[in-house]
């Protein structure tokens, strides 16, 4: 309570260790700050390290750009995940840039692109951590219920992608969902497009 103190002396009177009080008030953000020591950047479709990313050119790629687009706007859609495959310079990465920046403004609440040569690309660790991040900026009602998980378990970024998943994405947006559960379904509410491109360049095949 009194770190490096000497020759202290006290007659009667209460003393309380407020220090972790204090700790929360003046450090209010610590759950955010853990956050952004552990994201990667790098991995948005709109990061400065991947400036200028491939992309489709005009009029190129026509049916499988509307295929996803259709899919992405349709309301009453019948599957949550689309998953695009092909050999690789296919042009994969290009479509996911295009699509990308169709709704950056609208649709589009996180992206992670991988790369086999960045070495906060090209693991799984981040993954996770870097979604939610994109997610509390675009669903602000997400933050706070994030930033209380983190600070009270910051080994939460130590377990498993899946608990990683449950805890920081699956579990809040429930919450969020909840406290509009009175509201008319609207899945336009939020942004709800999330887009992981180049799973191959992560390595470890099994994660």
């Amino acid at each position: 309570m009194f770190p490096n103190a000497r020759n202290l002396g006290f007659h009667g009177g209460n003393f309380n260790d407020v220090r972790g009080d204090y700790h929360h008030h003046v450090h209010g953000r610590k759950g955010m700050d853990l956050l952004l020591e552990r994201i990667a950047p790098g991995a948005f479709h709109n990061s400065e390290e991947r400036f200028d990313p491939p992309k489709c050119h005009p009029r190129t790629r026509v049916a499988v750009l509307n295929k996803i687009s259709n899919w992405v706007e349709d309301p009453m859609k019948k599957t949550s995940i689309m998953w695009m495959y092909g050999p690789a310079g296919a042009g994969k990465s290009a479509i996911a840039q295009t699509i990308a920046e169709k709704y950056d403004s609208s649709y589009l609440a996180a992206s992670f692109f991988f790369a086999r040569t960045s070495t906060d690309r090209n693991t799984s660790k981040p993954l996770i951590v870097t979604l939610a991040y994109q997610l509390l900026v675009s669903i602000p009602t997400f933050k706070l219920h994030v930033e209380n998980i983190i600070e009270n378990d910051p080994s939460i970024f130590s377990k498993s992608l899946e608990t990683q998943m449950k805890t920081l994405i699956v579990e809040p947006l429930l919450k969020v969902l909840t406290a509009f559960s009175n509201m008319p379904p609207d899945s336009r509410r939020w942004p709800h497009l999330i887009i992981i491109d180049g799973l191959d360049e992560c390595q470890g095949h099994q994660v």
